[in-house]
């Protein structure tokens, strides 16, 4: 599969049009004679906003991967009933999804319930890939109201190949940011064959952010890469959220995509926009890279920065695919394929840390992807943070870094 990526500037001012007019975006294939279309809706003031990001690229035939979508209500009146629909890609089956999210008629299905204005959420879902290589899974998530009409929808579509070149992620120290702030990402891409490869990263730039003189809807250059042989290299860039008159509301989901240009693949984080009196959740790290049987920590730093309580919160950590846990503290059990830490009632200024210890696999490629949650009664997530781990044969180097006081 090869994708290419364009953008589209929908008229304002004089030239505006009326709310509900729907735009019908037709790319055809010239020397075939074949098209394929999408419809746009215009509305001034959305009512709902969804997002779908991922952490693996292209898949294996009969690989594992995930989905984290993101929705909103942004409109100013409840939405009643409300329920978010993803069905279940062509070829791939069903292996898991949070937040009650249950199977029905060939789509997993969350129910919501009534979404107060400016709430925002984020499920996760995990899907096996066809045991046979097959073209590009389309993935379609929607939000609907208690009458099945559809609020707002998004759409992915996740490239097969029977041997991946590389694999892909991209994380950050927090997906909470205010408007204003520099937020830092990190790429880390595993070449996985037995030759060294090339890849050349960019970036669509989402609304409300920018990276030097690129905005919102540029192509940004994230970086080119030659990888070695079963190596792993890593590239930052760091975005700004915007801010004074154009500063996004509370709740607002950025969506950062990373795409392999030639190949046509790619991963995604989403942010979520806070101006005040979000909670703080951070990850650190003993060690750099880690050998194949070697043993890394992670230390979940949390801080309620709000000025009320959060009810039954609790912390979780994804094991990582490619190690195997050890032991927590303060805690921490392993349920199902999680960390979880049960904090209770947490008040207004609580700070805390946990640490979780694991072994890389002897088997293991790397990189070892770390995602943490902050998580209330109802299992809203008010925090995430991640981090990815490189594994190798034999590291050169260790690595620590030590403040003469952490307060």
């Amino acid at each position: 599969s090869r994708t290419v990526r364009f953008n589209a500037v929908i008229s304002s001012g004089l030239n505006s049009a009326p709310d509900g007019s729907i735009l019908n975006f037709l790319v055809r294939d010239n020397s075939r004679g074949a098209c394929v279309s999408r419809p746009l809706i215009i509305q001034s003031l959305p009512s709902g906003d969804v997002k779908l990001s991922t952490n693996s690229g292209t898949v294996a035939p009969g690989e594992i991967f995930g989905y984290t979508i993101s929705y909103r209500n942004q409109g100013t009146v409840t939405i009643p009933g409300a329920m978010l629909r993803l069905p279940v890609p062509k070829g791939a089956t069903f292996v898991s999804a949070d937040s009650g999210g249950v199977t029905e008629d060939g789509a997993v299905i969350w129910v919501l319930g009534d979404l107060a204005a400016s709430r925002t959420g984020h499920v996760h879902v995990r899907f096996s890939a066809p045991a046979v290589s097959s073209p590009a899974m389309q993935l379609e998530a929607r939000l609907l109201d208690a009458t099945g009409q559809t609020v707002t929808q998004a759409s992915d579509l996740k490239s097969m190949a029977s041997a991946p070149v590389f694999s892909y992620t991209v994380t950050t120290q927090s997906d909470t940011v205010r408007p204003g702030e520099r937020v830092p990402f990190t790429v880390t891409v595993t070449n996985l064959t037995n030759s060294t490869q090339s890849t050349t990263l960019s970036l669509a730039i989402p609304n409300y952010s920018s990276i030097g003189g690129y905005t919102s809807g540029d192509n940004y250059p994230v970086d080119t890469l030659s990888v070695a042989a079963g190596a792993s290299c890593t590239t930052s860039f760091g975005a700004v959220i915007a801010s004074g008159a154009s500063t996004p509301s509370d709740g607002t989901v950025l969506n950062f995509a990373i795409r392999d240009t030639f190949r046509g693949t790619g991963v995604s984080r989403p942010v979520v926009v806070r101006s005040t009196g979000a909670p703080a959740l951070k990850m650190s790290s003993t060690g750099g890279t880690v050998a194949k049987g070697g043993a890394f920590s992670y230390t979940l730093t949390y801080n309620n920065l709000g000025s009320t309580a959060i009810l039954g919160a609790s912390l979780t950590l994804d094991l990582p695919v490619g190690a195997t846990f050890v032991s927590a503290d303060a805690g921490g059990t392993v349920v199902g394929d999680k960390v979880v830490w049960l904090l209770g009632d947490t008040p207004p200024g609580t700070l805390f840390k946990v640490k979780a210890d694991f072994t890389a696999d002897e088997t293991s490629k790397g990189p070892l992807l770390m995602d943490a949650r902050l998580l209330n009664a109802s299992d809203d997530l008010l925090a995430r943070a991640s981090d990815s781990k490189t594994v190798q044969d034999t590291p050169l180097f260790t690595y620590t870094i030590t403040p003469q006081v952490d307060t």
